[in-house]
């Protein structure tokens, strides 16, 4: 039983050290000033229950953010993987970042 647990506590140390990793958007277009807002409705848009439809979840995820956004007005210009550790990670404001999905 030691042995699970001490297994179970390295998987859980290895899958935090993967959350340091995530994905920024940057904008153009639409409300710049209401962006966050919008970044915050369109991720909880896209976290519905999306069983029904049949793709890769992070793929299905990112189509349905970007479609969600568009709709809001905005143009994503770029999209670029980034390092949570850096200082400027998510500072300008016509960036979106969230938690990468998968590495």
């Amino acid at each position: 039983m030691q042995l699970g647990r001490s297994l179970v506590v390295v998987v859980l140390l290895l899958s935090l050290a993967g959350c340091a990793n995530a994905i920024r958007d940057t904008w153009t277009s639409g409300d710049l000033n209401r962006l966050q807002t919008d970044h915050r409705n369109c991720l909880q848009t896209t976290n519905r229950d999306t069983s029904d439809i049949p793709a890769p979840a992070g793929m299905l995820h990112r189509a349905r953010y970007k479609d969600c956004m568009e709709r809001f007005g905005y143009t994503k210009l770029q999209t670029e993987k980034i390092s949570l550790k850096s200082e400027d990670a998510c500072g300008q404001s016509n960036q979106t970042c969230f938690r990468a999905l998968t590495d």
